[in-house]
Formats: structure tokens, C-alpha cells, sequence
């Protein structure tokens, strides 16, 4: 896609002024009112962006929850033609996922079904076989519809996506289990769990532990892991501390809540340990522990196995997030150093306690605050060539300054690094979900002149850059669609934790088209300040004006 032009002339004039239009509308809560502008020019046959339009319009219509109408729209995508001369661009299979999705809001399971298998047989090329069987089957296991769940999760087990494959295997133990670990609330497992802590009952923890979607979290990012093995290595620390915790004291929204418990001091838990508890269509399983300080014998659990390499940036960009905003970069390494030294610190009698929190409050001054720390380049388990080629993934965070462990992300606006085009927007998840991740892609364009009929004539020109934001905030929240054009500094969504994220943070990655097949490269430099592979935790000030 590097050098190729897009869109030029009044089309791509009348192109850019929509997308604009109907992003200002949706931010402002006016969702569906460029709507008639949008399928008048949709009807104009001429245009040769009657597809994206009419996606546009379905999509402002489920931002007002208007999913009957919207569904209505969808449909007439796949009669127009692909935009011309921008492959990349496929609104069919978009607006496939969308219609699913809004039958799911709409609890019409038949529908979703036969438009995630629609999805899954169409072979349009944005669409991915293995994804929307895995999302076929999470439909029909959520309706109790098993046989189709199964036949669904059997084909993805089957095909050569491994991360979707295990995904799907686990649904299938899942579903084997039958409930066997779930609780009625969230309240009632998480007083289980607390009174197991208490009594220090190693025996009581394995029972609750979900046996096919238990996950451990060091910084930002839950990975699967062997429940059994986590709990050998928690039992020995919980008989050796004094574990304090109030399992009445829930947070988190919507499927997915914890609880912090205090007072670990042991080889693999000190300090913090959160307790994570998620809502299953059987009721609510014990799927995470996160050692919010963790020490240092995890470190091996991070590093991975290959160091990824490659070159820096050929354009310009700008902090995805509004200006004056601070946010620290990765930051596991640090606050791994810190954390211990704070825990031993705390261990010299008497004068210890004193010294640590003076040691917290002096962290927490910092411009970026205090608090669990987020992934950096080549970190295992998400930041590595094998997830998504995201090798030089970045996770920033906001902290609080002065208020120690205050994460104050949650809502901040994520905004566009560079002017573009988005060609991917998964927007369906509800805030809370470890399902999957709301996210926005974006290939990134440069300005040119071309002369065209004898005249000089503006275009925008491909890069070989596609960025990624995930973790945004859902459902439906996120004001930009497949085939917009979005400046520097346009909202892509709101920072929240949907996905595999552990608090609130934002993934973010440089993809580049000549890096094997698409791999990240180091987002850098960044607002003119510098991300290289020895400044984890760096604090970055934006200078992001947000648009419009």
C-alpha cells in the first residue's frame, strides 16, 4: 500500500468533509443526523463511495441504538462496489460484523448466527474465518445453543490462527465443565474467595479456580495460565502473611470485578494481590490474580524468548491523547525495582513503615505519578512477534500525580497520531469484557500533488503505516467507521480496559507493511520525544490538539 494514491477531486473532497461531519455529530450525541446527506450521496452512482457512506449511516444509527434501522442499512452494503483503487478497504465484511452484532443487541440469535456465518464462508478480505466462528459460538453458547457452539469451536480449534484456536479449545472445556466453578454473584465468589484467604485454604482456591480461562496479569495484560501451578506457588506465600482483604469492596464494571487484598509477603506475592471474578452464562468464575508488586521472580515470565529488531519512523506523530495530558510508557521494569524497594524498605522494624511511605509519596510526585506498571517492547506475553507481529506495542498509562496507585485513565480520549484512513473498527464490546478488545486501526497518509486533466491537483498518499488502539470503551461508543478519513488529533474512542487488560490502559502499535508481512516498529519519536528500547516508563507530554 506504501506510494499508492487514494482518492482525489471532488469526490475525495466531499470524501473527507462527510467523515468529518458525521464524527462531530456522533461525539456530539447527534448520531444519526448527517444521515440523509450521507445516503443522498450514496445514491449519487457516480461517487464511488456509496458502500462506506451507507456503512456510515447504519453505524451512526447504532450509536442511538437504532439497531432494527441499522440492520436495514447493512444489508445494502454488499450491493455496491468496493471503493476503487484502496484494497485495503473492505466495508462488506464490516458491515457483515456490525449486522451480527446488532442482532445481538437486539437478542435475535438466529440473525447473528446466519450473519457470523455469512461472515465466516463470505472470503472478503477483511474478513477472518476463524474470528467470526469463534464469535458464532459464543453467540449460540450464550443462547445455551451448545450443538452449534461446539460444531463452531471444533472448526476454529482446527484452523491455523493458534492464539483463536486456544481461545476456542477453552470455550469447549468451558462448555464440558457445565458450571461446575461458577457462582450466582460476583458478591457471593468473591466472599468464598476472601474466606478461603483467611483460612489460608489452598484446597478451597483450586476448587473455585476457573479450569479453562484462569489468567495471571504482570502490568497490563492477563495471560492464560495453569491454575494449579499458580496456587502451588501462591499457598506457600499465603501461610507465610498476614492476608487482609474485603471482598464487600468490589470494582470493575460491568462482567468483570476484583478485589484487592493486602498484606502478602512472600517469594512470588508481596505487597497487593487483586482477586478477578468474571460473569460466564452459568454464573460468576474466579479467572485472575494479578500481584500488583510483583517481585522480582517473575521477571523471567516477561522476557521473551526472541529480541525483535527494525527501523524508526519516516513520518511525524503526535501523542494519542489531548494535549497537556501526561502519560507514562510501559513501566513494568521500574515499578518491579520500586515495588521491592518499598517492601524491604517496609521490613526495617520501627523505622521502616515510615520510610516506605515517604519513599511512595516521593514516587507518586513524579510528573506520570505511581502505580502498577504496563508492558514495554519485547515483553512477554502480548508485546512479542508471535501476538499480532506487536512486538513494539507500547501500554501507556495515567496516573494520578501525588496520589499513589490512583490509575485515573479510564475515559481519556484516545486521538488519531497522524491523518489517515481507518480501516478497522471492532466497537461491540461492553466495557469490562476480556471477550475481546475495542479497537481502531488506522493506515496513516501523507499530502501530495499529482497533475491531473492539466491541472495541479491535492491527494493523499499512502504510507506503510497502520497504527492500533485497543482496549476502548464500549459498546458503540467509538465515532469513527471503517472508510473515514480522520485528521491528526480526531477521537478515535475513550481509554477503558475491554479485551484481555488488566486496569485501564491503551495497547498502542506502529504497524509497518515492510516489517515481515506488518510488524510493528518502535513508535518513535513521539511529540518529539524519544521511545528507545532502554526508556521504559518514560513520561510523555502531549501536544495532541484534539479535533474537531
Amino acid at each position: 500500500m506504501a506510494d499508492e494514491h487514494l482518492l482525489e477531486g471532488p469526490v475525495a473532497d466531499r470524501w473527507r468533509s462527510l467523515s468529518e461531519e458525521v464524527q462531530r455529530a456522533r461525539q456530539a450525541g447527534l448520531a444519526a443526523g448527517p444521515n440523509d446527506g450521507l445516503l443522498a450521496q450514496a445514491r449519487q452512482e457516480d461517487s464511488g463511495l456509496a458502500g462506506p457512506f451507507v456503512l456510515w449511516a447504519g453505524d451512526s444509527l447504532v450509536a442511538e441504538a437504532r439497531f432494527d434501522e441499522a440492520i436495514l442499512l447493512y444489508a445494502q452494503v454488499g450491493e455496491h462496489e468496493p471503493v476503487a483503487g484502496v484494497a485495503e478497504l473492505d466495508v462488506r465484511s464490516q458491515a457483515l460484523k456490525s449486522a451480527a452484532e446488532a442482532h445481538v443487541a437486539l437478542d435475535d440469535v438466529d440473525g447473528a448466527l446466519e450473519d457470523y456465518a455469512r461472515l465466516a464462508e463470505s472470503k472478503l478480505p477483511g474478513a477472518s474465518q476463524a474470528r467470526a466462528l469463534l464469535e458464532l459460538g459464543r453467540v449460540a453458547a450464550g443462547a445455551r445453543r451448545d450443538d452449534d457452539a461446539k460444531k463452531a469451536f471444533q472448526r476454529v480449534a482446527k484452523l491455523k490462527d493458534k492464539s483463536l484456536a486456544d481461545l476456542a479449545q477453552r470455550a469447549l472445556t468451558r462448555l464440558d465443565v457445565g458450571g461446575a466453578v461458577a457462582r450466582p454473584s460476583a458478591e457471593a465468589l468473591a466472599a468464598e474467595l476472601a474466606g478461603a484467604l483467611r483460612r489460608r485454604d489452598g484446597r478451597a482456591l483450586r476448587r473455585l479456580a476457573s479450569p479453562s480461562h484462569f489468567c495471571v496479569a504482570l502490568g497490563t495484560h492477563f495471560h492464560f495460565a495453569n491454575p494449579t501451578e499458580i496456587i502451588d506457588r501462591l499457598e506457600p506465600d499465603l501461610f507465610g502473611s498476614t492476608v487482609r482483604c474485603d471482598h464487600r469492596r468490589l470494582s470493575g464494571c460491568g462482567p468483570r470485578q476484583w478485589f484487592d487484598s493486602d498484606g502478602w509477603v512472600g517469594e512470588s506475592f508481596a505487597g497487593t494481590v487483586r482477586f478477578t471474578v468474571e460473569r460466564t452464562r452459568d454464573g460468576w468464575e474466579w479467572t485472575g490474580i494479578s500481584p500488583l508488586a510483583p517481585p522480582d521472580v517473575w521477571v523471567k515470565d516477561i522476557v521473551p524468548d526472541k529480541i525483535a529488531t527494525n527501523q524508526p519512523l519516516s513520518i511525524s506523530i503526535k501523542a494519542p491523547w489531548p494535549a497537556g495530558i501526561r502519560m507514562r510508557a510501559g513501566g513494568l521494569w521500574a515499578y518491579i525495582g520500586e515495588q521491592v524497594s518499598i517492601v524491604h524498605t517496609a521490613s526495617i522494624p520501627l523505622i521502616g513503615p515510615p520510610m516506605a511511605t515517604v519513599m511512595t509519596l516521593g514516587y507518586a510526585a513524579r510528573d506520570c505519578g505511581f502505580g502498577p506498571g504496563g508492558l514495554y517492547y519485547n515483553m512477554q506475553t502480548t508485546h512479542v512477534d508471535t501476538v499480532e507481529q506487536d512486538a513494539f506495542a507500547i501500554d501507556f498509562l495515567r496516573y494520578l500525580q501525588f496520589v499513589p496507585y490512583a490509575n485515573v485513565g479510564g475515559g481519556t480520549p484516545i486521538l488519531c497520531v497522524a491523518p489517515g484512513l481507518v480501516t478497522r473498527v471492532d466497537a461491540g464490546v461492553v466495557s469490562g469484557d476480556s471477550s475481546s478488545a475495542n479497537r481502531v486501526h488506522v493506515r496513516h497518509v501523507t499530502m501530495g500533488a499529482i497533475v491531473l486533466n492539466g491541472r495541479l491537483v491535492t491527494v493523499t498518499i499512502n504510507t506503510p503505516y497502520v497504527s492500533h488502539s485497543l482496549h476502548l470503551a464500549g459498546p458503540n461508543t467509538i465515532p469513527v467507521s471503517v472508510g473515514m478519513f480522520v485528521r491528526q488529533g480526531a477521537r478515535l474512542g475513550l481509554l477503558d480496559d475491554t479485551g484481555n487488560s488488566a486496569y485501564n490502559h491503551l495497547h498502542f502499535a506502529i504497524h509497518d507493511d515492510r516489517v515481515n508481512n506488518g510488524g510493528s516498529v518502535r513508535p518513535t519519536p513521539m511529540d518529539g520525544q524519544t521511545l528507545e528500547d532502554w526508556e521504559d516508563s518514560k513520561c510523555i507530554l502531549s501536544s495532541n490538539m484534539a479535533f474537531p
